[in-house]
């Protein structure tokens, strides 16, 4: 089902900063649903293997921090929140995993710091436009369920995302964004923005940026705000998360095939997993997807435009690809936003794990 461009419930946001008493409980992965199977995940030890995964790539970014770029670091911030909740679950228990997670979470915190500082340095503008996300670990506010219902989903490959737009709605939405010399305080949510990221002929980037776009209002806490106080009726916030990500599962089935995804949407493919996986639709956690997924990573550590050796070589002609201004190249052909994307969605599946198997003692 498209979403409907009519407004119809009354709005009610939900802060996503989860109360100091609270944390402990919203850190939790409800997964008494009886149809997710996710005995399937506790096969084959892969805490371990994602472990691995997941320290191999923070060393490549400790290493390269220079050349992660704000989405890279972003993605990073996503990752390092995930890692947190899972030291503080480890905390309770006297699991192995708690030293080594608690280690990686110390060298990111680092990493996180310096990459910060560079591009405040070499990128100031796109920087402090997104600075109030970039300057800690991003936590989300989390509901386990499925998604249910399934509908199709049409690609739209006429209709791309503008990412100029899109970024004046974010910056509108976090208080970071100039107009005629004065700074437009946060929450501001402006109709044409509202229009442009709640259209129904939207995939591919585009309609995961809408998704980001409504993560950010709920994250900022913009309840009742301008005009999502004026419409009477309207979905609710995560009325409207559940609809794109049940419309983005859609569009990461058709770009997986026979346990593969071509190259050029890789990127697209992890950041459909990074934004709805983390909000708690526990579809986007399949084994299956998490192996390949980690059969991505360069030796390195990294994650990059494969196949290595040929990146020279390799041109970007899909429609739904990100424009090279917002991916960069680091050593050894890896790819920032890439890398950040790949990196965040492993440790989602390692928080996910560590919550559903060492507080049952396994």
């Amino acid at each position: 089902m498209v979403f409907s461009f009519s407004f119809q419930i009354n709005i009610k946001l939900i802060r996503s900063e989860f109360p100091p008493n609270k944390l402990e409980e919203n850190l939790k992965w409800r997964t008494s649903i009886s149809c997710f199977r996710w005995k399937m995940f506790t096969s084959g030890n892969l805490i371990p293997k994602l472990i691995n995964a997941i320290e191999k790539a923070a060393n490549f970014f400790q290493a390269d921090y220079e050349n992660i770029n704000v989405d890279g670091l972003f993605g990073l911030q996503l990752g390092q929140g995930q890692l947190k909740e899972s030291s503080v679950w480890l905390n309770k228990t006297n699991s192995k995993w708690k030293k080594p997670v608690q280690m990686i979470v110390d060298k990111m915190s680092q990493v996180l710091e310096l990459t910060l500082e560079n591009n405040l340095a070499n990128d100031i503008k796109y920087t402090k436009m997104f600075l109030n996300l970039l300057k800690r670990p991003f936590h989300f506010q989390r509901q386990a369920q499925q998604i249910n219902t399934y509908s199709k989903q049409i690609f739209y490959p006429n209709v791309s995302y503008d990412e100029e737009k899109g970024d004046t709605c974010f910056a509108q939405v976090l208080g970071s964004y100039v107009e005629n010399g004065r700074t437009l305080p946060k929450c501001t949510v402006t109709t044409k923005c509202l229009a442009y990221m709640m259209s129904p002929f939207a995939s591919g980037y585009y309609i995961t940026h809408q998704l980001l776009y409504f993560i950010f209002i709920q994250k900022i806490g913009c309840e009742g705000s301008g005009n999502l106080q004026r419409f009477a009726e309207r979905p609710t916030i995560r009325d409207i998360q559940r609809n794109l990500c049940r419309r983005i599962y859609q569009e990461a089935k058709m770009l997986e095939k026979n346990g593969k995804v071509d190259t050029d949407h890789q990127d697209l493919f992890a950041e459909q997993s990074l934004l709805c996986a983390p909000l708690g639709y526990l579809d986007f956690l399949r084994t299956d997807w998490m192996k390949m997924i980690m059969s991505w990573q360069d030796p390195s550590g990294c994650f990059a435009e494969i196949p290595p050796l040929e990146t020279s070589k390799y041109k970007r002609s899909s429609s739904t690809m990100r424009k090279l201004l917002r991916e960069k190249y680091m050593s050894g052909g890896c790819l920032s936003h890439k890398s950040g994307l790949c990196y965040g969605v492993l440790t989602v599946y390692l928080n996910f794990l560590i919550q559903n198997t060492e507080n049952n003692g396994q």
